[in-house]
């Protein structure tokens, strides 16, 4: 496979014919998070880490998306969109979800406020409870 070289302001100028083509609502909602993968030869996969964005990306935005890349002077016979694992948390977003439940304000009032109905709930067994009634 002959390998094509894409450099950052190529991709950057992708993700501007994007936005020409499908327009900034469409590109933010459904390809924001897009990152290329593999690009090389007659093959590009695209990546994003959301299975729902991916499904709309197949099904609605596919061949644009393959006819913006092949228009930048890139063409490939093989365009591909794949599902990405999720990246890691930063320490900031783990710390961050880490005081959310660790019981600082919000978790901790609802906790006391949930107290009755999850005694309801563990004393009825399989039925469910709404508020502080029994329902079968």
């Amino acid at each position: 496979m002959v390998g094509y070289s894409i450099t950052n302001d190529q991709l950057a100028d992708y993700r501007q014919a994007l936005i020409g083509r499908f327009g900034e609502a469409a590109f933010r909602s459904w390809m924001s998070d897009i990152c290329l993968e593999k690009s090389g030869g007659e093959e590009v996969e695209i990546s994003t880490e959301s299975p729902i964005r991916r499904e709309t990306l197949l099904q609605r935005f596919k061949p644009g998306m393959h006819d913006e890349w092949n228009r930048l002077g890139a063409p490939a016979k093989r365009f591909s969109i794949i599902l990405r694992q999720r990246r890691a948390l930063s320490q900031n977003a783990k710390a961050a979800n880490a005081r959310s439940m660790s019981g600082s304000g919000f978790m901790q009032n609802n906790e006391a406020e949930m107290a009755p109905v999850m005694a309801t709930n563990a004393a009825v067994g399989t039925k469910a409870a709404v508020g502080n009634a029994a329902v079968a």
